[in-house]
């Protein structure tokens, strides 16, 4: 049939798109957790490399669907293109980047108010927050990682993966489903699923009161008084 190719262009034209909302949402997400956990100076450059990263994937994405749509050249054997891994490697490059600096603050933050804590004062749980924050962020997007990795590997000159590619495809969609549903915020709306675990709280509050205690226990070693205050402000 002749429109068998514009369907099949279509369908992967609009699987991609989907997927890199999806990608999106729960990055950018990450990135509103983060910059309430830290200072605007501190949290700018994380922005940033999270537009680049953006930058790169739909460079990517769009070189892909020109080559499936034969609109450019395919590489050498039919597979991708030389510009096509490059820029691909360096998106999966800068994700991972993100990824690690985003779990790092979290972690960093954790420690800090633990010890405060350790030394005299009440953490309020959140540096176990922090924590469960920053495995959820590395497990999901460690998934990603692997996933867009494995794709790059797929597209290689005589290199057949595809069956590793749709395993990892997978996990990939697995991960961050569960991480999209337990701590990014989503259950919050969603409070009638019995595997909610944000209790109807604001995650941007929780991690915007959790920097405030990281910020105090920093600058004054404790958290007793520190904390009332960073109730009291986030108090409804």
């Amino acid at each position: 049939c002749s429109h068998r190719p514009v369907l099949e262009h279509s369908s992967l034209a609009g699987i991609l798109l989907t997927e890199a909302v999806g990608y999106g949402l729960l990055q950018t997400m990450i990135l509103f957790k983060v910059e309430a956990l830290l200072e605007t100076s501190a949290s700018k450059g994380l922005r940033t490399l999270l537009q680049v990263v953006g930058a790169l994937w739909g460079s990517w994405a769009l070189l892909f669907i020109l080559r499936v749509s034969n609109l450019i050249q395919a590489g050498r054997y039919g597979d991708a293109t030389a510009l096509e891994t490059l820029v691909g490697s360096c998106a999966v490059l800068f994700f991972s980047v993100f990824t690690g600096k985003a779990v790092q603050a979290m972690l960093i933050c954790s420690s800090t108010i633990q010890t405060a804590d350790e030394q005299g004062g009440g953490g309020g749980g959140f540096e176990q927050k922090l924590r469960m924050h920053a495995l959820a962020t590395a497990v999901a997007s460690g998934a990603s990682i692997l996933h867009f990795s494995m794709l790059i590997v797929s597209q290689l000159p005589g290199v057949e993966a595809s069956y590793s590619f749709v395993v990892c495809h997978i996990i990939d969609v697995l991960c961050n489903l569960a991480c999209a549903l337990s701590v990014s915020g989503i259950s919050t709306f969603l409070c009638f699923m019995p595997w909610q675990v944000a209790n109807g709280t604001n995650v941007l509050s929780d991690f915007m009161t959790a920097g405030s205690l990281a910020k105090a226990a920093a600058e004054f070693g404790t958290l007793g008084q520190p904390l009332v205050a960073a109730e009291e402000v986030t108090a409804p």
